[in-house]
């Protein structure tokens, strides 16, 4: 079975092309993901898994509240209410520094990203061809490719067929988290995956979200072309 993982989070790559301006107070958030996994004991709860990452210095909550984030469904089912998404373990940083050197996550001067990760279960309805949890809320860290610059929200989406694909798992990326590049300077970075049932993985790269889920435009002859496309 192929499973398609779209990495709405790709876009941080774009951002941290343009690494570290100065820190802005309102734009702190340079990538995020959610997966899910399946209870074997109850095809229709799943364990979603959210990953986000934030600029040091400064700390985010414990827990992400509900208002955060909204599920919806192409079946007409009543969608059931989001709850809390509570921290698991502690936040880690995750930066590539040389390890000599300490980041401003641990009161050095070299830039940091801290690494929180979020859970909350949900049991569904019924299952239905599309399943869609979404989270957005400020504040996307600062680009200078992007429109919006320093007022983009974070968004990123994650959807489900449980009627082609029950009892299922998503995808999760196992690269380095947050790539470190140089400005002017030729950059590639190896996104790699796995999957516990052992399916292929196709994903794509696609324009970052904001407000809505809507595509956040980059600025220039800078885009991302969605034929740029890979199965692993």
């Amino acid at each position: 079975m192929k499973k398609t993982f779209l990495l709405k989070i790709i876009s941080i790559i774009a951002i941290f092309i343009c690494l570290f301006n100065s820190e802005i107070n309102a734009t702190h958030i340079p990538g995020a993901n959610i997966t899910y996994s399946c209870n074997p004991a109850n095809p229709l709860e799943y364990t979603f898994t959210m990953t986000l990452f934030r600029k040091c210095p400064g700390t985010h909550p414990s827990t992400m509240a509900a208002s955060y984030f909204s599920l919806t469904n192409d079946c007409g089912l009543t969608n059931p209410v989001v709850p809390i998404f509570n921290q698991v373990g502690v936040e880690v940083d995750v930066n590539q520094l040389c390890s000599s050197i300490t980041s401003n996550c641990s009161g050095g001067t070299q830039p940091g990203v801290w690494k929180y990760t979020y859970e909350a279960t949900i049991i569904l309805p019924a299952d239905c061809n599309g399943w869609h949890l979404a989270y957005d809320l400020c504040c996307r860290d600062a680009s200078s490719n992007m429109t919006g610059t320093t007022t983009n929200n974070m968004a990123m989406s994650t959807t489900l067929n449980t009627l082609f694909s029950p009892w299922n798992n998503s995808p999760v990326v196992t690269s380095d988290p947050i790539p470190y590049a140089c400005t002017s300077t030729n950059f590639s970075y190896c996104l790699t995956m796995s999957d516990v049932e052992g399916d292929s993985i196709a994903f794509s790269m696609v324009a970052p979200a904001g407000v809505g889920q809507a595509p956040i435009a980059h600025l220039g002859i800078r885009s991302f072309d969605s034929r740029c496309f890979f199965i692993a």
